[in-house]
């Protein structure tokens, strides 16, 4: 028997005064009410095939892409792990990533705290260390999600969700 499972769609609008608020406003769901499951995907981004029928069959709370990357295009697309080891000796490379623009997550493990040594909470939202994240939350996002593997989130589980193949499934962008 098929469940059916509710589906409300965000409209963001940027007169909000964030600052950004199409990349900030990516991290609201995770405060949200907990144990809450989402699914957060950019507007440029289309599911096709059972992407949603992959993800049930994961209690994992965060649910996301598998980008694997030499470690040059880690630091250029996401964090320079070297140097924000220096503030934190925890941080780990990013060789393994995620796109922030389609990803499953799960609410209330993660907290604006776990965020603060990075994110100015201020409107607009910036950096506090622009130097080592390379854009926006999707920079910031990946280690927090990493590191809280260990103490919150149990496992993240990393799929390959852009190729299609014998599955026929895939999120295109």
């Amino acid at each position: 028997m098929k469940q059916e499972r509710p589906i409300r769609v965000l409209q963001v609008i940027d007169s909000l005064g964030i600052g950004g608020a199409e990349t900030w406003l990516k991290l609201e769901p995770l405060f949200g009410r907990p144990g809450h499951t989402f699914l957060l995907m950019d507007l440029d981004t289309v599911l096709a095939g059972p992407v949603l029928d992959l993800r049930a069959q994961s209690d994992a709370p965060f649910f996301v892409d598998d980008e694997k990357l030499p470690e040059a295009d880690s630091k250029r697309l996401y964090y320079d792990w070297e140097r924000l080891s220096e503030l934190d000796p925890n941080v780990q490379s990013a060789q393994r990533a995620f796109n922030s623009g389609q990803w499953f997550g799960t609410a209330g493990l993660l907290t604006r705290e776990d965020f603060d040594p990075w994110i100015n909470w201020t409107m607009p939202r910036t950096l506090r260390y622009p130097e080592y994240f390379m854009g926006g939350e999707q920079a910031v996002l990946n280690p927090i999600v990493a590191l809280s593997s260990g103490h919150c989130c149990n496992k993240i589980v990393y799929k390959n969700l852009r190729a299609i193949g014998s599955d026929r499934m895939a999120l295109l962008f």
